[in-house]
């Protein structure tokens, strides 16, 4: 049984009351959460990779440092839940009200959320149709991390991988808000050997290069 198939039978909820909850670096992808509450939950460093939540509640819940891609949210509630440095890419809020939501140093891109979201509710968050032109990047930095994309914990994590095996920018986006581009261009290539467990977010990588970070301030 594949990862994603042990992920999909522990994290699929049926009629299940999962609230107050804290789900931390956990992997989503390609689950299906049916009539379930979440309420008051919170997913740290979690990713949700053509997840599906269908009549589910999910008021006062946050996401924090996740990956939401591909996802399903049908006639689900959501008040009041904070997305919080996460990325939200090609997923459909049917029937899902985002109104009373808060996004924070977040980017949404190609999502149906345009007309869902008032413009106070967006701290720090863009919201895109398309992913952005690698012409608006560092052609030295893209390089880095076109090398680091070869090892295969980052391959297998998708995390800096879209469609064709193009360049999430987005994650790119990201780690340029957090680290700056002087930092990344000096230190993103170091991570690569450190690099030795299956991971699903940009939490881990950030962790790797926060090292380097001390270290540069000592």
């Amino acid at each position: 049984m594949t990862a994603n198939s042990k992920n999909k039978k522990a994290f699929s909820y049926v009629n299940h009351d999962a609230s107050g909850k804290d789900f931390i670096n956990k992997n989503f992808n390609k689950t299906e959460s049916y009539a379930s509450q979440f309420t008051n939950s919170t997913f740290t460093n979690t990713s949700f990779i053509g997840s599906k939540f269908k009549f589910c509640n999910l008021n006062n819940t946050t996401f924090e440092g996740c990956l939401i891609r591909g996802a399903l949210f049908r006639k689900s509630k959501m008040g009041n839940v904070n997305f919080k440095s996460s990325i939200i890419c090609a997923s459909v809020f049917d029937r899902t009200s985002l109104k009373d939501c808060y996004f924070y140093d977040s980017i949404i891109v190609s999502s149906n959320v345009n007309d869902k979201i008032s413009q106070d509710r967006l701290i720090n968050t863009d919201i895109i149709t398309n992913y952005y032109p690698i012409s608006e990047f560092n052609i030295l930095l893209l390089q880095k991390i076109e090398k680091l994309r070869e090892n295969d914990f980052i391959r297998r994590s998708s995390v800096l991988h879209r469609k064709k095996g193009l360049l999430d920018t987005a994650a790119i986006t990201l780690l340029i808000r957090e680290f700056g581009e002087e930092f990344l261009l000096n230190n993103v290539d170091k991570i690569n050997h450190e690099i030795s467990k299956d991971f699903h977010t940009l939490s881990y990588i950030k962790l790797l290069l926060k090292r380097y970070q001390t270290v540069d301030i000592l």
